[in-house]
């Protein structure tokens, strides 16, 4: 079975006055591989060993929906870039948040590259008064899926780091993936939110794997 890779790109645009922008993205892998990086089937770089690179496509017109994609071994991950919005989200897109700082745009982007081991979401939550924070004290990646009755939200934490996300009311089951262990679903139990915040810990792995 081919090993499964999840990408994390941010990506910045900076208007200029003449109506242009550049796409500036920043690209992380998980787990660790090489995967070649394409902008409207133009080659534009790979990632390293440890699975992260940095391209930028030069100046292109706002109006312009540039796409990227990641390739390995037959596997790849596209996205539809715009400026002024979050993307779209064409195959294998995990999740694609966006802000804006002034006239530039950033964008945070994770991207699975063989389909989605998580329990299928009918419903994307994003918001709501209670917290809840997931710590990852191991050294890779941990997918996260937060569901209640097929709605709820998927993220990443990576390695010796945590992530913050609110919920309204409810029972949730909780499940992830290692990125050490990619096909294997792993069940993390169930927490009632009810006006509280709630703080969840990932098993920690002696071996680091």
């Amino acid at each position: 079975m081919k090993p499964r890779v999840l990408v994390v790109a941010t990506l910045t645009s900076v208007a200029i006055v003449t109506g242009c922008t550049s796409y500036n993205v920043s690209i992380r892998t998980f787990p660790a591989a090489k995967a070649d990086i394409y902008v409207d089937g133009e080659r534009l770089g790979q990632t390293t060993d440890d699975g992260r690179a940095i391209i930028a496509t030069g100046k292109r017109s706002i109006f312009s929906q540039p796409l990227l994609e990641v390739r390995k071994d037959g596997q790849h991950a596209q996205l539809k870039m715009a400026y002024g919005q979050a993307g779209l989200k064409i195959e294998n897109v995990v999740r694609a948040t966006s802000k804006t700082v002034g006239f530039d745009r950033y964008y945070d982007v994770v991207i699975s590259m063989v389909g989605n081991p998580l329990p299928p979401l009918k419903k994307e939550l994003l918001t709501g008064q209670n917290e809840l924070r997931v710590s990852n004290p191991n050294n890779f990646a941990v997918w996260v899926a937060v569901r209640s009755e097929g709605r709820g939200v998927d993220f990443i934490v990576f390695e010796s780091g945590s992530e913050t996300v609110n919920l309204p009311d409810g029972r949730y089951d909780i499940s992830y993936v290692y990125a050490t262990q990619p096909d294997e679903l792993l069940q993390g139990g169930s927490v009632n939110l009810s006006g509280h915040s709630v703080e969840l810990r990932t098993i920690k792995h002696a071996s680091g794997s």
